[in-house]
C-alpha cells in the first residue's frame, strides 16, 4: 500500500497506522474505558465493538483518547477494534481488547504479548485476535477482567498491582 501510494502520490498523506498501547479497563457494570497511543497522523478514530462474542458493529467516531463506551450489557465481555481516522480515510484495524463491565472491580488482566512476525509466523498466523479469545474464555469464571498489549504494559498505561492475576497471552513467540 505504501509503496504504490507513493510512487502515484509522491508526499501524499497515508492512511494513519491504527493505535497502540490499547487498554480497555472497566469502569463499572456498564462502561469500558479505552486508552491508546495516537497514531502519526491521526484525526479521530473509529470503535468497533462485539458483544459477547457476536460481530463487530459498523463502529463510531470517537476523537481522541480515553473513549469511554457505555450502556454495555453487565456482565457481558466485549471487545473492541480500533481504526484511526485521517484525510486519507480509514486506515487499518488495531488488536483487539477485551474486557467484562461488571459491578465488581477487575481482579484479572490479560495481556496480548503475541507480536511476533517472521520467517515462521506471518501475518496470517497472528490475527491480533488473542483477547478476544481470552476473554470469551473468562466468561464462565466468576472474574472481572481487563485487558492490554504488551506496549501498553511497557509504557506504563497500566499498574500490574491493581490485579490480583495477570495472563500473558504470547501465541507463538517461542
Amino acid at each position: 500500500y505504501r509503496g504504490i501510494s507513493e510512487y502515484f502520490d509522491p508526499g501524499g498523506i497515508l492512511l494513519a497506522d491504527p493505535p497502540t498501547g490499547l487498554v480497555a479497563r472497566r469502569i463499572n457494570a456498564t462502561t469500558v474505558e479505552l486508552d491508546f497511543a495516537v497514531a502519526e497522523g491521526a484525526d479521530a478514530h473509529r470503535v468497533y465493538v462485539a458483544v459477547g462474542g457476536q460481530r463487530f458493529d459498523g463502529g463510531t467516531a470517537y476523537g481522541q483518547p480515553p473513549v469511554r463506551i457505555e450502556n454495555l450489557n453487565p456482565e457481558t465481555p466485549v471487545a473492541f477494534r480500533l481504526h484511526s481516522i485521517n484525510v486519507a480515510g480509514e486506515g487499518w484495524g488495531s488488536r483487539i481488547v477485551t474486557a467484562r463491565p461488571s459491578a465488581r472491580p477487575a481482579q484479572v488482566l490479560v495481556i496480548d504479548s503475541f507480536d511476533r512476525e517472521d520467517g515462521w509466523v506471518q501475518t496470517q498466523d497472528n490475527r491480533k485476535d488473542t483477547l478476544l479469545h481470552h476473554g470469551l474464555a473468562l466468561w464462565n469464571s466468576p472474574h472481572a477482567f481487563d485487558s492490554a498489549d504488551e506496549a501498553a504494559v511497557v509504557a506504563g498505561r497500566v499498574n500490574l498491582q491493581d490485579y490480583e492475576a495477570l495472563v500473558f497471552s504470547f501465541g507463538r513467540e517461542s
